[in-house]
Formats: C-alpha cells, structure tokens, sequence
C-alpha cells in the first residue's frame, strides 16, 4: 500500500512565509483537498509534493524514502497536472498526446483517438490545439489521466473551464481512481460530490 508522508514544510516566497512545520499523511483510497486564500501557497505546496520546487525546510517521503532519493519510483507512481496545460499551442490534441506518452514511456499500443471521443473532442484532434477553446484545451490536458495509471494525483484547478458534463466525466474517474485504492490531492473550486470521501487541508494567508 503506497504511502504519501510531508513532514514540517516550510515555504517561503519573495519573503513572505507561506506555510510552516505543515505536516499530512495521504494513503490509498484518500482524497485531500488543499484549500485556503489565493496566496496562501496551494499551488506551492503541490509543487514542493511533486517534486518540481524545494521547501525551505521539511521532508516529502513515498513509502517512507525521501522522493529525491526514489525519483524514477515517485515519478513512475505520480501524475501532476498544474494551472498550465503543458500543451503545445503548434501541435494538435493526437500529436500533443503521444508525445507525452512517449516522455512517460506509456505503452505505444494506446490510441488516444477513443480517449478524445469520450472526453467529447470527437473532429478535433488533428486539428492545432491553438484552435480548441478554454475547455476543449483542458480536456486534452485532462487525458492524461485515463492514460497513466498512477497511483498519485496531484492535480490543480483540474476543473477550471469546465462545462457540467466534462466535470461530471472527471469525478467520475476520480471516484474511480479512489475507490480502485489510488490516491489524489488536489485544489479546487469546485466541490465534489457529497458521496467521495474527502479530507480538508486548509492553508492560512500569512501577512
């Protein structure tokens, strides 16, 4: 059973502490949702646990190893999905999607044509991505988590530009990644439904 420990973090930025001696622990089957004030540091906080940005104090530990310590494990085990869709605006949804999944070395036998379709995004895939609106461009980014299977989410805003039927898709599968004994973090806005467990981490605004 994976295991997600944050131990005293502490994050500083532009001089202003954000957050200090933070301290969770996240495990199968459990959804945290990190809420708080826009500045109160969720994005930050999110980045420290993916591995992309370093506290100024504290430890992330998976299975109790230090993630600069179990890289290539962490990031097997991981999917993060930040603000930016990490889309190139030149390349259409089908060719941003396989190049992704040949970064993440996913197996060449996924076709990410029935993916778009289910995502609503039938017609459009070969089409620049520069094209698609708002919702469209996040539902391509949003594909991403039918084809890894991790055992971590960590996901912020993943709702952001989405129309009723697309959030009502993503909870879906984010229900199903949880009760199938993954496990997920993320920020929203927007609340999910009453019948997934979810435990809250509020984050204060520091003057």
């Amino acid at each position: 059973m994976d295991r997600l420990t944050v131990s005293d973090l502490q994050c500083i930025k532009q001089d202003r502490e954000l957050f200090s001696q933070l301290s969770f622990q996240v495990c199968s089957r459990e959804a945290w949702h990190i809420v708080g004030d826009n500045g109160a540091g969720k994005t930050s906080l999110l980045r420290i646990v993916a591995g992309l940005s370093q506290a100024q104090q504290g430890a992330v530990h998976w299975n109790d190893e230090p993630i600069s310590q179990c890289t290539q494990d962490y990031n097997r085990s991981l999917l993060y999905l930040g603000h930016k869709l990490a889309l190139n605006q030149h390349l259409s949804a089908i060719e941003n999607l396989k190049f992704w999944a040949g970064v993440q070395q996913l197996a060449e036998t996924i076709d990410p044509y029935p993916l778009l379709a289910t995502l609503g995004l039938a017609g459009l895939e070969d089409i620049p991505v520069a094209n698609l609106s708002a919702g469209q461009q996040r539902r391509v980014s949003l594909c991403r988590i039918w084809m890894k299977k991790a055992s971590l989410l960590i996901l912020d805003e993943p709702f952001n530009a989405l129309d009723v039927d697309s959030r009502a898709l993503l909870e879906n599968k984010l229900r199903q990644h949880i009760s199938e004994g993954g496990m997920l973090l993320f920020t929203s806005h927007w609340q999910l439904a009453s019948d997934i467990k979810i435990k809250e981490l509020r984050l204060e605004y520091q003057l």
